[in-house]
């Protein structure tokens, strides 16, 4: 007699791959329980992609092997590689594709002896990128208005273990004299570190502030708040990086200030240590009217605002994986740089 993949019914533990590092979930399906234990699925966090789902399992009888791997449900469509599976006393692993785009839906199996079982559903959401060790878990800004900073919610980090801020502004004495950065778990535990030169009363300027391995959440709130007026808002960039911890590149980050009127401004090149490195970089730019900027060298811009006179500076935040450690200055194009501070700065998987 044929026996079944499982007793009762099929037990799947998913959850985002390695790559991901997401909390591991575990589901059955509709037709039991097994071992005794009711387990649940619920679904992954909004603002998170992987091209990949990890999936075990347990089974009775002979080893087994999954022959077919099918996503359907709601919205998500097509058939799911399957690859690295294993099967050993009773118990199975394997790795599944996921769909390219956003979707909400349920993935299938087949296996070796036509057992079948079908998942709850699952939601596969988005993110702002993936490229080498690194996933850019989350990007938000705090919304450009007044003149003393602000707060942005509902930022979705799960999983991250680096965030950037990158805070712009104006002020007499020097943007980073005059502000404070926090989020709703860590507090105001990170660390300020590269930042445009000021050059006094007036001089646009972007700050760079870190923290490494930081406690996450679903729901974030990240604010910026000055002592006294600073024109200014912050960026937020949240990132997994698969290799380890990472850390900020020492000694690589760079700075400029300029006022030339020119449409093309570079914040000066650095060089990363370590291949897969992680750049970041930043504008702030003091200038009336402003337009939409662009930057080369293959960053990806995750946030960019207009200037509002009276209150904020046009601000722009953008990041790169490098595959092969070399010398690098991206260009940002812009409008005009009548009064214009760029940054960057480097971290290693």
């Amino acid at each position: 007699m044929r026996t079944p993949l499982f007793a009762a019914s099929l037990l799947w533990a998913l959850a985002p791959s390695p790559s991901s590092a997401q909390m591991l979930q575990e589901i059955v399906n509709s037709g039991g329980v097994v071992g005794g234990a009711a387990l649940a699925f619920p679904t992954l966090p909004n603002g998170f992609v992987s091209s990949t789902i990890a999936g075990s399992g347990t089974y009775t009888g002979s080893p087994i092997s999954i022959t077919t791997a099918t996503w359907g449900g709601a919205t998500c469509t097509g058939s799911s590689t399957v690859t690295g599976f294993s099967a050993s006393s009773g118990a199975w692993s394997a790795t599944f594709g996921t769909p390219a785009s956003p979707c909400t839906g349920t993935i299938a199996i087949t296996d070796n002896r036509s057992d079948t079982a079908t998942s709850p559903s699952v939601t596969i959401g988005t993110n702002c990128g993936i490229s080498g060790p690194w996933t850019c878990i989350a990007h938000a800004q705090v919304a450009p208005s007044g003149t003393t900073g602000g707060t942005v919610s509902n930022v979705n980090c799960a999983s991250a273990n680096l965030i950037v801020l990158n805070v712009t502004g104006v002020g007499t004495a020097g943007v980073s004299t005059l502000v404070s950065v926090s989020d709703s778990v860590n507090g105001a535990t990170y660390t300020r570190l590269g930042y445009s030169p000021s050059t006094g009363p007036g001089a646009a300027q972007t700050i760079l502030y870190y923290l490494t391995s930081p406690t996450v959440s679903t729901s974030m709130s990240f604010t910026v708040s000055g002592s006294s007026a600073f024109y200014g808002t912050m960026d937020v960039q949240c990132f997994h990086d698969t290799s380890g911890t990472p850390s900020y590149d020492t000694p690589n980050s760079n700075g400029a200030y300029s006022s030339t009127g020119s449409a093309t401004e570079q914040a000066g090149s650095i060089t990363p240590s370590v291949n897969n490195a992680l750049l970041v970089a930043t504008i702030a730019n003091n200038v009336t009217p402003s337009t939409t900027m662009s930057i080369n060298s293959s960053f990806t811009i995750t946030d960019q605002n207009a200037q509002i006179g009276g209150q904020v500076v046009q601000s722009g935040m953008a990041w790169y994986v490098q595959p092969t450690a070399a010398a690098i200055n991206p260009t940002w194009s812009v409008s005009a740089a009548t009064n214009a501070g760029m940054a960057i700065m480097a971290f290693k998987p």
